[in-house]
């Protein structure tokens, strides 16, 4: 079989014998944080969490403690995101999760259950979402302490990038 196409310096040879463009970007792309600013957030209630600062941000569709897909971007995005607690005690949970336009979108179990009481703990996760131009993700959190607790900023985050090739 000869290949069909044209080969070129940026070109590579795919396994249906055909001449297809190599690379391309996993964009739009962010990450935010918390930055030095810890928030309070209430007893087992669920609490959008603060993201004032932008690490990168390639498309500028985070705004608002929130990522919006753009316009013609719809796809499969990988997100990463995490939160610390203080002050958890034995049997008591903090747990973390992702919204899509105001609704919760996974429901696994990302979260952490004290073991000791007093202690610092910190829950992290990853998912990947089907989203269309225009939907939006925010990062929700709480936790079972009794009262409010203060996160640890330096340890708040969210990221996310669109996948290329699936």
């Amino acid at each position: 079989l000869s290949a069909t196409g044209t080969p070129s310096s940026s070109n590579f040879l795919r396994g249906d014998n055909a001449w297809a463009t190599a690379g391309g970007n996993n964009t739009p792309a962010f990450k935010a944080t918390a930055g030095t600013t810890d928030q309070s957030i209430a007893n087992n209630t669920w609490v959008k969490v603060n993201l004032g600062t932008e690490i990168f941000d390639t498309d500028s569709a985070f705004a608002s403690d929130k990522f919006t897909v753009p316009a013609g971007e719809g796809g499969k995005y990988m997100f990463g995101y995490g939160v610390t607690l203080n002050n958890l005690d034995d049997q008591e949970k903090l747990q973390i999760r992702l919204y899509k336009n105001g609704s919760e979108v996974d429901d696994t179990q990302n979260r952490v259950i004290g073991s000791r009481d007093n202690q610092l703990y910190f829950v992290q996760a990853t998912q990947v979402l089907d989203l269309s131009a225009s939907d939006y993700i925010e990062l929700y959190m709480t936790h079972e302490e009794g009262g409010s607790q203060d996160t640890r900023a330096q340890y708040v985050f969210l990221y996310g990038y669109k996948l290329i090739g699936v």
